[in-house]
């Protein structure tokens, strides 16, 4: 099934741009772990991104899979360093999304795929939405997810005089395709206990649970048509427990960018047509059409990860195989922008929220780890949306 863009927004909306919200957080960065020590380093990070102008940061702990239901989680950071990293990132005003990930065991850096006993197709999967693990034979829930329900429980109880309302944004699950589409039935149960502790422990206020799916679930033929009716069912019954939604937006941006146009600013407007386009049919044609979810047209979507890698506009998630477009980059972030500006005066739902994606060489935009990911206009773009 082929995907029709429909333009959103024309040209003459854009005199909106310089429009700024005080305070802005709808504008996160990612803090990831790969290893257990990945977030030792938490107030070097924290001050980093504070002094950019975020008051926002997505939280990522990596855990990994190598075995049918199998979470391993023993190089992953410990929850007191978890809990000491929540804790200043509250003392210093930032809101967190919480965004745990389980990813192929070959990119843990201490694993040698070579000498491996190991020759599952599990091991040497480049993604994690290819995982078919069921969730409650994994013990997900209790791994993942239950300790930094109790961790966040625990916190709270000693910061009961600040005002941390709606502090985290807790995403059950990332990418996580293949596993949401055969155990749909058991994510369910996994969002049913985390409300039910929330509930029990009055965390409402503080915490909503999210989903984060990857930008597939927009593409029916690699999702929606794999699924059948009961699985349909179930993914329905998900999404209404949710409180909000996520989906990493990789999809191809250039669908409005015709060869005539030349300038920067007209190639901006078509991204961020673009970004809004796919919005917009997500919650009509698969939340209501497809899916029928009870509340399609109020429940919050994010973009839970947005990046422009190797692969450009047209495909910005590839990270490997040739050298980042940097002119591309700037373009496609100056898109994100320019959609998060002019989103609430398009549509009737508040403001929207996204989260870049900085990690590795390929979509470090600041530098910070490496160098030839620097992209200065990308940068000062940022800290213009920020102030």
């Amino acid at each position: 099934m082929s995907i029709k863009p429909i333009l959103i927004i024309s040209s003459i909306c854009f005199v909106l741009w310089p429009i700024r919200l005080q305070s802005d957080d709808r504008l996160a960065i990612t803090f990831a772990s790969f290893d257990k020590t990945g977030f030792d380093n938490y107030k070097e990070i924290v001050a980093r991104y504070k002094g950019v102008g975020f008051t926002r940061i997505s939280m990522v702990p990596t855990y990994y899979h190598e075995h049918l239901n199998e979470i391993i989680d023993t190089q992953t950071p410990s929850i007191d360093t978890i809990k000491a990293c929540l804790n200043y990132l509250i003392d210093n005003g930032i809101k967190v999304i919480y965004k745990p990930h389980i990813d192929p065991v070959k990119y843990l850096y201490t694993y040698d795929i070579w000498s491996s006993d190991n020759s599952s197709w599990r091991v040497n999967v480049p993604w994690r939405g290819f995982f078919d693990f069921d969730p409650i034979e994994s013990r997900y829930y209790e791994i993942v997810i239950l300790p930094v329900l109790k961790c966040l429980n625990d916190i709270l109880s000693q910061k009961q005089h600040l005002n941390l309302d709606s502090f985290m944004r807790l995403e059950l699950g990332a990418e996580l395709m293949n596993s949401m589409i055969r155990h749909g039935d058991k994510w369910v149960k996994i969002a049913q206990k985390a409300k039910e502790y929330i509930a029990q422990h009055n965390l409402g206020k503080f915490v909503n649970i999210s989903h984060n799916f990857a930008h597939h679930i927009q593409i029916e033929e690699d999702y929606i048509l794999r699924m059948n009716k009961v699985e349909m069912k179930w993914l329905k019954k998900y999404v209404e427990l949710l409180d909000e939604l996520s989906v990493s937006q990789y999809m191809d941006l250039t669908i409005f960018i015709s060869k005539e146009q030349t300038s920067e600013d007209s190639l901006v407007s078509s991204v961020a047509n673009a970004i809004l386009f796919y919005h917009k049919r997500f919650r009509e044609v698969i939340l209501r059409n497809h899916l029928q979810v009870r509340n399609s047209s109020t429940i919050p979507i994010n973009i839970g990860e947005f990046g422009i890698g190797v692969g450009g506009l047209k495909h910005p998630n590839y990270w490997e195989g040739r050298k980042i477009n940097k002119s591309e980059q700037t373009i496609g972030i100056k898109g994100l922008l320019r959609a998060l500006t002019l989103f609430r005066n398009i549509f009737n739902e508040g403001n929207l929220n996204a989260t870049i994606w900085t990690i590795g060489p390929t979509y470090d935009v600041f530098g910070f780890s490496y160098s030839e990911g620097l992209n200065e206009n990308v940068i000062k773009e940022i800290k213009k949306f920020l102030q």
